[in-house]
Protein backbone atom coordinates (compact mmCIF):
# COMPACT_ATOMS: atom_id res chain seq x y z
CA UNK A 1 0.00 0.00 0.00
CA UNK A 2 1.20 3.42 -1.08
CA UNK A 3 -0.71 5.25 1.48
CA UNK A 4 -2.84 7.12 -1.19
CA UNK A 5 -6.46 7.52 -0.99
CA UNK A 6 -8.52 6.13 -3.90
CA UNK A 7 -9.93 10.02 -4.29
CA UNK A 8 -6.58 11.79 -3.81
CA UNK A 9 -5.62 9.43 -6.40
CA UNK A 10 -8.20 10.49 -8.94
CA UNK A 11 -7.53 14.19 -8.47
CA UNK A 12 -3.94 13.75 -9.11
CA UNK A 13 -4.33 11.81 -12.27
CA UNK A 14 -7.05 14.39 -13.26
CA UNK A 15 -4.16 16.61 -13.17
CA UNK A 16 -2.31 14.83 -15.30
CA UNK A 17 0.31 13.51 -13.39
CA UNK A 18 2.10 10.75 -13.94
CA UNK A 19 2.48 7.85 -12.15
CA UNK A 20 6.46 8.98 -11.13
CA UNK A 21 4.93 11.90 -10.18
CA UNK A 22 2.11 10.05 -7.98
CA UNK A 23 4.93 8.35 -6.34
CA UNK A 24 6.99 10.86 -5.14
CA UNK A 25 4.12 13.62 -3.96
CA UNK A 26 2.96 10.56 -1.85
CA UNK A 27 6.22 9.90 -0.50
CA UNK A 28 7.06 13.50 0.71
CA UNK A 29 4.07 13.60 2.85
CA UNK A 30 3.81 11.32 6.11
CA UNK A 31 1.14 9.15 6.33
CA UNK A 32 -1.41 10.86 8.76
CA UNK A 33 -1.88 14.52 8.57
CA UNK A 34 -4.22 16.89 10.00
CA UNK A 35 -7.22 18.58 8.32
CA UNK A 36 -6.24 21.85 9.15
CA UNK A 37 -2.81 20.93 6.69
CA UNK A 38 -4.76 19.71 4.02
CA UNK A 39 -5.53 22.23 1.39
CA UNK A 40 -7.80 21.73 -1.23
CA UNK A 41 -7.80 24.03 -4.55
CA UNK A 42 -10.98 25.00 -6.17
CA UNK A 43 -11.59 25.92 -9.59
CA UNK A 44 -11.43 29.77 -8.93
CA UNK A 45 -7.90 29.13 -6.94
CA UNK A 46 -9.54 29.45 -3.93
CA UNK A 47 -8.78 27.09 -1.14
CA UNK A 48 -11.41 25.16 0.53
CA UNK A 49 -10.81 26.82 4.00
CA UNK A 50 -10.99 30.00 2.48
CA UNK A 51 -14.33 29.18 0.72
CA UNK A 52 -15.65 27.56 4.09
CA UNK A 53 -14.86 31.34 6.30
CA UNK A 54 -15.88 33.21 3.15
CA UNK A 55 -19.67 31.56 3.33
CA UNK A 56 -19.90 30.40 7.27
CA UNK A 57 -19.45 26.75 6.50
CA UNK A 58 -17.98 24.33 9.48
CA UNK A 59 -14.65 23.30 6.93
CA UNK A 60 -13.84 20.29 8.86
CA UNK A 61 -17.56 18.68 8.29
CA UNK A 62 -17.04 19.94 4.42
CA UNK A 63 -13.88 19.19 3.64
CA UNK A 64 -14.50 15.06 5.22
CA UNK A 65 -17.74 15.25 3.15
CA UNK A 66 -15.44 15.83 0.05
CA UNK A 67 -12.95 13.87 0.65
CA UNK A 68 -13.83 10.94 2.44
CA UNK A 69 -17.35 10.26 1.10
CA UNK A 70 -17.37 11.79 -1.97
CA UNK A 71 -19.61 14.37 -2.04
CA UNK A 72 -19.38 17.32 -4.36
CA UNK A 73 -19.37 20.77 -2.72
CA UNK A 74 -23.11 22.06 -3.07
CA UNK A 75 -23.63 18.43 -1.87
CA UNK A 76 -21.69 18.91 1.07
CA UNK A 77 -22.19 22.47 1.86
CA UNK A 78 -26.58 21.73 1.16
CA UNK A 79 -26.18 18.80 3.86
CA UNK A 80 -24.55 21.34 6.25
CA UNK A 81 -27.14 24.29 5.72
CA UNK A 82 -30.12 22.01 6.19
CA UNK A 83 -29.05 19.70 9.11
CA UNK A 84 -26.00 20.92 10.68
CA UNK A 85 -22.66 19.49 11.16
CA UNK A 86 -23.93 16.04 12.12
CA UNK A 87 -22.19 13.19 9.90
CA UNK A 88 -24.56 11.52 8.15
CA UNK A 89 -24.14 7.54 9.06
CA UNK A 90 -25.57 6.48 5.87
CA UNK A 91 -23.50 8.00 3.13
CA UNK A 92 -20.30 5.32 3.81
CA UNK A 93 -23.15 2.96 3.26
CA UNK A 94 -23.95 4.78 0.05
CA UNK A 95 -20.43 5.29 -1.14
CA UNK A 96 -19.58 1.61 -0.38
CA UNK A 97 -22.76 -0.15 -0.46
CA UNK A 98 -24.02 -3.12 1.40
CA UNK A 99 -20.37 -5.29 0.36
CA UNK A 100 -18.93 -2.94 3.23
CA UNK A 101 -21.32 -4.75 5.66
CA UNK A 102 -20.06 -7.78 4.16
CA UNK A 103 -16.56 -7.50 4.21
CA UNK A 104 -16.41 -5.64 8.07
CA UNK A 105 -18.57 -8.88 8.65
CA UNK A 106 -16.03 -11.39 7.24
CA UNK A 107 -12.99 -9.98 9.08
CA UNK A 108 -15.01 -9.75 12.64
CA UNK A 109 -15.48 -5.86 12.34
CA UNK A 110 -18.13 -3.93 14.06
CA UNK A 111 -19.21 -1.80 10.98
CA UNK A 112 -21.51 0.28 13.21
CA UNK A 113 -19.01 1.13 15.46
CA UNK A 114 -16.06 1.98 12.69
CA UNK A 115 -19.38 4.49 11.41
CA UNK A 116 -19.55 6.04 14.51
CA UNK A 117 -15.80 6.45 15.31
CA UNK A 118 -15.91 8.33 11.33
CA UNK A 119 -19.39 10.67 12.39
CA UNK A 120 -17.77 11.61 16.00
CA UNK A 121 -13.84 11.48 15.99
CA UNK A 122 -13.75 13.09 12.50
CA UNK A 123 -11.80 10.41 11.31
CA UNK A 124 -11.15 8.81 8.09
CA UNK A 125 -12.41 4.91 7.05
CA UNK A 126 -9.13 3.63 7.14
CA UNK A 127 -8.32 5.58 10.26
CA UNK A 128 -11.63 3.91 12.05
CA UNK A 129 -10.93 0.58 11.24
CA UNK A 130 -6.92 0.83 12.55
CA UNK A 131 -8.31 2.20 15.62
CA UNK A 132 -11.14 -0.83 15.94
CA UNK A 133 -9.11 -3.04 15.09
CA UNK A 134 -6.32 -2.04 17.29
CA UNK A 135 -9.04 -2.10 20.42
CA UNK A 136 -10.33 -5.35 19.25
CA UNK A 137 -7.03 -6.96 19.68
CA UNK A 138 -5.94 -4.92 22.90
CA UNK A 139 -8.77 -6.75 24.61
CA UNK A 140 -7.78 -10.02 23.08
CA UNK A 141 -4.39 -9.53 24.29
CA UNK A 142 -5.33 -8.19 27.65
CA UNK A 143 -3.67 -5.07 26.70
CA UNK A 144 -3.95 -1.08 27.16
CA UNK A 145 -5.97 -0.37 24.56
CA UNK A 146 -4.52 3.49 24.26
CA UNK A 147 -1.23 2.45 24.97
CA UNK A 148 -1.85 0.20 21.58
CA UNK A 149 -2.44 2.79 19.92
CA UNK A 150 0.05 4.79 20.54
CA UNK A 151 2.83 2.79 19.62
CA UNK A 152 1.07 1.20 16.74
CA UNK A 153 1.95 3.81 14.20
CA UNK A 154 5.92 3.92 15.06
CA UNK A 155 6.31 0.20 15.36
CA UNK A 156 4.21 -0.02 11.85
CA UNK A 157 6.56 2.58 10.35
CA UNK A 158 8.84 1.21 7.72
CA UNK A 159 10.87 4.34 8.57
CA UNK A 160 11.82 3.46 11.76
CA UNK A 161 12.74 -0.76 11.02
CA UNK A 162 16.16 0.42 11.94
CA UNK A 163 15.00 2.02 15.51
CA UNK A 164 12.34 -0.87 16.13
CA UNK A 165 14.23 -2.94 18.67
CA UNK A 166 15.73 0.38 20.86
CA UNK A 167 12.42 1.49 20.74
CA UNK A 168 10.70 -1.84 22.30
CA UNK A 169 13.56 -1.64 24.65
CA UNK A 170 13.23 2.42 25.70
CA UNK A 171 9.39 1.85 26.17
CA UNK A 172 9.43 -1.27 27.50
CA UNK A 173 7.12 -3.03 24.99
CA UNK A 174 6.67 -7.13 25.96
CA UNK A 175 6.02 -9.82 23.59
CA UNK A 176 2.31 -9.63 24.45
CA UNK A 177 1.88 -6.16 23.24
CA UNK A 178 4.27 -6.56 20.34
CA UNK A 179 1.95 -9.65 19.22
CA UNK A 180 -1.11 -7.49 19.49
CA UNK A 181 0.60 -4.60 17.12
CA UNK A 182 1.27 -7.69 14.65
CA UNK A 183 -1.85 -8.80 14.60
CA UNK A 184 -3.23 -5.72 13.79
CA UNK A 185 -0.95 -4.74 11.65
CA UNK A 186 -2.01 -8.01 9.33
CA UNK A 187 -5.84 -7.47 9.63
CA UNK A 188 -5.37 -4.06 8.99
CA UNK A 189 -3.85 -4.19 5.99
CA UNK A 190 -5.65 -7.18 4.60
CA UNK A 191 -9.04 -5.11 4.70
CA UNK A 192 -7.94 -2.02 3.64
CA UNK A 193 -6.52 -3.75 0.57
CA UNK A 194 -9.92 -5.63 0.15
CA UNK A 195 -11.78 -2.34 0.04
CA UNK A 196 -8.65 -0.57 -2.33
CA UNK A 197 -9.57 -3.80 -4.80
CA UNK A 198 -13.08 -3.22 -4.55
CA UNK A 199 -12.82 0.74 -5.75
CA UNK A 200 -10.55 -0.37 -8.40
CA UNK A 201 -13.35 -3.11 -8.97
CA UNK A 202 -16.13 -0.54 -9.30
CA UNK A 203 -14.03 1.56 -11.56
CA UNK A 204 -13.79 -1.10 -14.03
CA UNK A 205 -17.53 -1.86 -13.74
CA UNK A 206 -18.01 2.15 -14.47
CA UNK A 207 -15.55 2.42 -17.24
CA UNK A 208 -14.25 5.33 -14.93
CA UNK A 209 -10.35 4.90 -16.39
CA UNK A 210 -9.23 4.59 -20.93
CA UNK A 211 -7.40 1.18 -20.43
CA UNK A 212 -3.93 3.74 -20.34
CA UNK A 213 -5.06 5.17 -17.52
CA UNK A 214 -6.53 2.07 -15.87
CA UNK A 215 -2.75 0.65 -16.15
CA UNK A 216 -1.22 3.35 -14.70
CA UNK A 217 -4.16 2.99 -11.84
CA UNK A 218 -2.82 -0.84 -11.58
CA UNK A 219 1.04 0.58 -11.26
CA UNK A 220 0.59 3.06 -8.53
CA UNK A 221 -1.62 0.33 -6.16
CA UNK A 222 0.73 -2.40 -7.38
CA UNK A 223 -1.64 -4.55 -8.07
CA UNK A 224 -0.77 -8.21 -8.54
CA UNK A 225 -1.60 -10.91 -10.78
CA UNK A 226 -3.52 -12.93 -8.03
CA UNK A 227 -5.24 -9.51 -6.87
CA UNK A 228 -6.57 -9.36 -10.51
CA UNK A 229 -8.46 -12.76 -10.04
CA UNK A 230 -9.48 -11.69 -6.67
CA UNK A 231 -11.32 -8.63 -8.17
CA UNK A 232 -13.29 -10.56 -10.50
CA UNK A 233 -14.05 -14.26 -8.72
CA UNK A 234 -13.60 -13.24 -4.75
CA UNK A 235 -15.36 -9.93 -4.12
CA UNK A 236 -18.56 -10.01 -6.46
CA UNK A 237 -18.77 -13.99 -6.57
CA UNK A 238 -19.26 -13.82 -2.90
CA UNK A 239 -21.84 -11.57 -2.78
CA UNK A 240 -24.89 -12.41 -5.40
CA UNK A 241 -27.58 -10.27 -5.55
CA UNK A 242 -26.08 -8.21 -2.25
CA UNK A 243 -26.62 -11.30 -0.34
CA UNK A 244 -23.22 -12.79 1.55
CA UNK A 245 -23.43 -16.40 0.55
CA UNK A 246 -22.08 -19.08 3.48
CA UNK A 247 -19.54 -21.69 2.40
CA UNK A 248 -21.48 -24.24 2.47
CA UNK A 249 -24.48 -23.11 0.03
CA UNK A 250 -24.99 -24.64 -2.60
CA UNK A 251 -24.96 -21.40 -4.82
CA UNK A 252 -21.26 -20.31 -3.24
CA UNK A 253 -20.08 -24.15 -4.03
CA UNK A 254 -21.39 -23.93 -7.38
CA UNK A 255 -19.43 -20.26 -7.81
CA UNK A 256 -16.13 -22.20 -6.49
CA UNK A 257 -16.78 -24.68 -8.74
CA UNK A 258 -16.83 -21.78 -11.79
CA UNK A 259 -14.32 -19.70 -10.51
CA UNK A 260 -11.77 -22.73 -10.77
CA UNK A 261 -12.93 -22.62 -14.45
CA UNK A 262 -12.40 -19.44 -15.20
CA UNK A 263 -8.84 -19.50 -14.09
CA UNK A 264 -7.84 -22.14 -16.30
CA UNK A 265 -10.08 -21.65 -19.13
CA UNK A 266 -7.66 -19.49 -21.07
CA UNK A 267 -5.36 -22.07 -21.01
CA UNK A 268 -7.32 -25.08 -21.99
CA UNK A 269 -7.61 -26.23 -25.73
CA UNK A 270 -11.72 -26.35 -27.37
CA UNK A 271 -11.52 -30.21 -26.54
CA UNK A 272 -10.74 -29.79 -22.71
CA UNK A 273 -13.11 -27.01 -22.35
CA UNK A 274 -15.97 -29.41 -24.23
CA UNK A 275 -15.24 -31.84 -21.56
CA UNK A 276 -15.12 -29.66 -18.47
CA UNK A 277 -18.38 -27.98 -19.58
CA UNK A 278 -19.81 -31.48 -20.13
CA UNK A 279 -18.21 -32.85 -16.52
CA UNK A 280 -19.51 -29.93 -14.71
CA UNK A 281 -22.68 -29.69 -16.71
CA UNK A 282 -22.41 -25.81 -17.21
CA UNK A 283 -25.27 -24.20 -18.80
CA UNK A 284 -25.15 -21.63 -21.49
CA UNK A 285 -25.72 -18.95 -19.01
CA UNK A 286 -22.43 -20.54 -16.71
CA UNK A 287 -20.43 -20.83 -19.65
CA UNK A 288 -21.12 -17.10 -20.93
CA UNK A 289 -19.97 -15.87 -17.63
CA UNK A 290 -17.25 -17.89 -17.69
CA UNK A 291 -15.57 -16.70 -21.00
CA UNK A 292 -16.57 -13.43 -20.21
CA UNK A 293 -14.59 -13.94 -16.49
CA UNK A 294 -11.79 -15.28 -18.55
CA UNK A 295 -11.43 -12.19 -20.80
CA UNK A 296 -11.90 -9.42 -18.82
CA UNK A 297 -8.39 -11.55 -16.26
CA UNK A 298 -6.41 -12.11 -18.98
CA UNK A 299 -7.29 -8.33 -19.73
CA UNK A 300 -6.17 -7.14 -16.73
CA UNK A 301 -3.13 -9.43 -16.46
CA UNK A 302 -1.59 -8.42 -19.78
CA UNK A 303 -1.61 -5.07 -18.12
CA UNK A 304 0.43 -6.05 -15.51
CA UNK A 305 3.18 -7.66 -17.92
CA UNK A 306 2.97 -4.54 -20.17
CA UNK A 307 3.53 -2.45 -17.23
CA UNK A 308 6.27 -4.70 -16.04
CA UNK A 309 8.16 -4.14 -19.28
CA UNK A 310 7.54 -0.61 -19.66
CA UNK A 311 9.47 -0.39 -16.21
CA UNK A 312 12.51 -2.74 -17.27
CA UNK A 313 12.64 -0.91 -20.35
CA UNK A 314 13.08 2.24 -18.23
CA UNK A 315 15.49 1.14 -16.06
CA UNK A 316 17.63 -0.46 -18.96
CA UNK A 317 17.78 2.94 -20.71
CA UNK A 318 18.69 4.63 -17.71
Amino acid sequence: MLGIKYSELINMMNKGMSVNQIKAQVQKHPKRKKIKQEITKLSNGQTLFEYCIDNGLNYAFVYRAINTYGRTLDEAVNEYQTKGSKMPSNWIFEKYGVLLRHLMTENGVNVQRVVDYMRKQKLSMSEAIEKYIIRKNAKQYDVDADWMQEIYAVLTDENMADEYDGFKKTFYIDNQEEECIIQSYDEVQNLDRKLLLFEIAESIKENIFTPDEMSEVLQVYEVKPKEIETIFLDLYGKYDDKILLGKEQSEMKRRNTINEIVKKWYYMTAEERKQVLADNKITTYEENMIAELSSNIVKYKKMLVNRDKDNLKSLTEN
